[in-house]
């Protein structure tokens, strides 16, 4: 350290007329420095004593708890960006189907029509070659999934997006984009959209069912499972109270929208009768006589995404609409010729 002194001050002399304050401040912070080094190595201590590593620990875990939640918006961010690129993909596709035979395609299977627009032209053959009621392989396709929604996989063909079935009760007919019953060869055209394709929903998010599930899968992800009410009523508003407040049973094995079906697509439906991210539910126990209880149930839109879900309208824009969006409002974009006012939050 006295070398160190000298070359110090080696390095800062000058002409004496200039440097005579600077000289004598370094002087004064070498023999500062000496005095501390000899104080240091009398005591025979070096390195950290155990309250700072303790502080320093302490630093670290308070930096990194600030930054996992930045990094882990971020990332949600960019899977909530490719679940709207998809929906976009989807609308496109509706577009260019619609351009070229002036209908929708909302019938059992209304992903397959679209498929050549989204680039499975070859896998529409495949599809097309199948004899009715057989069941295809199945393939995994990208657009059809929102990275947010993953997990568990229960068959090659799943889809994360949903075809709106309307705001009511689908017995008698659902009054959403696909009107009429499940197996329908009648079709939709924009201009049957009356309450504007701007103001009506076309496809939104469903999370994908889990068949056979745990009790501890349950717990944590109620909202991706189907939950039965304590009694069936006819009356929407009664059903989404008990499907919010008394569900009984989860439906461990229940046909459910957006699985495998014939053909190796999923076949798609949800609903506006209650809010995004509400429970599903079946309307049950069934009244003796009436339909099965996916008619007078609900496949509300989910995500995993923070406070809402994407939504592609009729007019191929995506919207995210909030959880906490008025019920009337939901059920108004929900429905194709309902004259109501869908006017947004």
């Amino acid at each position: 350290m006295r070398l160190q002194t000298r070359v110090l001050w080696k390095r800062v002399r000058g002409p004496r007329s200039s440097c005579a304050v600077s000289i004598r401040l370094d002087r004064n912070f070498a023999a500062i420095v000496d005095s501390a080094f000899a104080q240091q190595a009398s005591s025979g201590k070096g390195g950290f004593t155990l309250v700072e590593l303790i502080v320093g620990l302490a630093l670290l875990a308070l930096l990194i708890s600030l930054i996992l939640p930045a990094v882990q918006m971020v990332r949600e961010r960019s899977r909530s960006f490719v679940c709207t690129s998809n929906l976009r993909q989807l609308g496109l596709a509706t577009q260019s189907y619609h351009a070229e035979f002036d209908c929708l395609p909302v019938g059992e299977q209304a992903y397959v029509p679209l498929l050549p627009y989204l680039g499975e032209e070859s896998y529409f053959n495949q599809i097309q070659g199948n004899d009715g009621g057989v069941f295809h392989p199945g393939k995994y396709l990208a657009v059809l999934n929102c990275p947010s929604d993953s997990g568990k996989r229960i068959s090659p063909v799943e889809a994360s997006y949903q075809l709106n079935e309307g705001s009511q009760f689908r017995d008698p007919v659902p009054n959403g984009i696909r009107e009429l019953k499940l197996y329908s060869t009648e079709f939709t055209r924009f201009r049957d959209i009356t309450d504007g394709l701007s103001q009506t929903a076309y496809f939104s998010e469903n999370l994908k069912r889990w068949f056979n599930p745990t009790q501890s899968e349950i717990d944590s992800l109620p909202r991706r499972f189907i939950w039965e009410t304590e009694q069936f009523t006819r009356n929407l508003d009664d059903f989404s109270k008990q499907c919010a407040n008394h569900r009984t049973i989860v439906w461990w094995n229940a046909y459910t929208y957006g699985q495998i079906q014939a053909k190796g697509i999923p076949s798609p439906g949800y609903d506006h009768l209650m809010t995004p991210n509400s429970y599903p539910c079946y309307n049950g126990p069934v009244e003796p006589g009436t339909s099965v209880w996916p008619e007078w149930g609900s496949q509300p839109a989910t995500s995993s995404h923070p406070g809402g879900v994407n939504v592609l309208m009729a007019d191929g824009s995506v919207r995210f609409h909030s959880d906490l969006i008025d019920v009337s409002v939901w059920r108004a974009l929900g429905s194709r010729n309902g004259n109501d006012n869908a006017a947004t939050e």
